[in-house]
């Protein structure tokens, strides 16, 4: 046979594992509700911290959107500021120097012949006015002048033989600075 260790009577031992069942309940239901409303705020603060990194990348985009469209816009006037500096650099090269042209002119002119006029145009185009001892120093100085890369179609504008022999002589020819070496 058993032996019933319990000195209480039957009546009270129920209702003691009565409590105890009961305790045990209230203390599972302390916890559940504990553990519930930790997963809860745990749940919150997760949500929250959620919703503060949406806000920090919303706010990170228009701040991306705003220095694209302000990169954008100085790459336009980058872009605007090259094409200026190219038409200043091309009005640059087609800028006629005049002592330049001059200076050049003199160069060219080969020994019979004398220049009594140098004419040079803001376009480029030259004149050359003067004396020639022969019609093969006028032929020599138009060779000269169209081997020259900085001049462009040299022309034989008028040929005359002056009263003492000599040749009158116009030449004209567009000086282009820009192929200068």
């Amino acid at each position: 046979m058993a032996t019933d260790l319990n000195f209480l009577p039957e009546k009270d031992v129920q209702s003691h594992e009565d409590k105890r069942q009961v305790r045990l309940l209230v203390l599972g239901t302390g916890v559940f509700t504990i553990l519930a409303l930790l997963l809860t705020g745990g749940l919150f603060v997760y949500a929250t911290a959620l919703a503060g990194e949406r806000g920090a990348l919303e706010v990170r985009q228009r701040e991306d959107s705003a220095k694209l469209a302000q990169h954008q816009d100085l790459m336009a006037d980058l872009f605007t500021l090259k094409q200026k500096i190219k038409g200043y650099e091309t009005i640059e090269k087609k800028r006629f120097d005049f002592s330049e042209g001059f200076d050049f002119s003199l160069r060219l002119v080969p020994p019979g012949i004398s220049l009594t006029q140098v004419g040079i145009e803001d376009s480029g185009k030259m004149t050359f006015v003067g004396e020639s001892e022969s019609e093969g120093a006028v032929a020599g100085f138009l060779r000269d002048l169209a081997a020259e890369e900085r001049l462009d179609r040299p022309t034989l504008r008028s040929l005359q033989r002056g009263d003492e022999g000599d040749y009158q002589l116009a030449i004209d020819a567009i000086y282009d600075p820009a192929e200068r070496k």
